[in-house]
């Protein structure tokens, strides 16, 4: 959907705009503007999960220290310990204050870059600022190609979502079925905290949410047929 929308373009070309504002370093600038794609795959997997989203990606990201710390030239995914920072700072604008701090808090003590990294000390020392502007820019400032509308007006994710969230995650832990009305890509998240709740048996619970997913499938397209009947009656 980037590539199709043009919005791959916009969003390189705003990122390295406002790096090279905000710290004059064309350095950063490029390597953000390479990262741009998969920030925005990040950022949208919050807005359509939530905080379980974030965590299940910090799980995701969870290597050995080498595989973490270390900068690759060129490559389009952003180093390990940088990428979770910014999920951190992205559930913070989301008003996630405490998953956010959490998460920030949980990764750093995992990784303690003062014992070990192979990071560019540009790109570690200006990271905190640079998260917050590139976060700022991807997700919440408005796109010619969205519309005129941010990616979090496209996408939202509110406090109530993630209430609906925690309370199917117990509802699943108890055996019980969702309240009607969640949103598939909520059963996801909720899922994932009733896993993590050590309440349920993992494959019960995936069975069950499968099932549960293949049940909301939008109804197929009606046959040629089957409209010229209901015109005919």
């Amino acid at each position: 959907m980037q590539a199709d929308l043009g919005i791959w373009q916009e969003n390189r070309a705003a990122v390295v705009t406002r790096l090279l504002r905000s710290s004059r370093d064309p350095v950063l600038a490029q390597i953000y503007g390479r990262w741009h794609k998969e920030i925005f795959a990040d950022l949208a997997a919050l807005l359509l999960g939530g905080p379980a989203a974030a965590w299940g990606l910090a799980i995701f990201l969870a290597h050995p220290a080498p595989g973490v710390l270390t900068f690759r030239a060129n490559g389009a995914h952003p180093t390990g310990f940088i990428r979770v920072l910014i999920l951190a700072e992205m559930l913070r604008r989301m008003g996630f204050a405490g998953d956010a701090g959490r998460l920030r808090r949980v990764w750093r003590r995992l990784y303690d870059v003062r014992r070990f990294n192979r990071l560019p000390p540009r790109l570690l020392g200006t990271a905190p600022a640079s998260i917050r502007h590139v976060v700022d820019e991807i997700a919440f400032q408005t796109r010619r190609n969205l519309a005129q509308h941010a990616l979090a007006d496209v996408i939202p994710f509110r406090q109530g979502d993630e209430e609906a969230i925690q309370d199917t995650a117990r509802r699943l832990a108890d055996g019980q079925p969702p309240a009607p009305g969640l949103p598939p890509r909520h059963l996801v998240s909720a899922a994932s905290y009733a896993l993590g709740s050590g309440c349920v048996r993992p494959r019960l619970l995936a069975e069950d949410v499968v099932a549960r997913l293949a049940d909301r499938r939008p109804p197929a397209p009606p046959t040629l047929g089957a409209a010229q009947a209901a015109l005919a009656a």
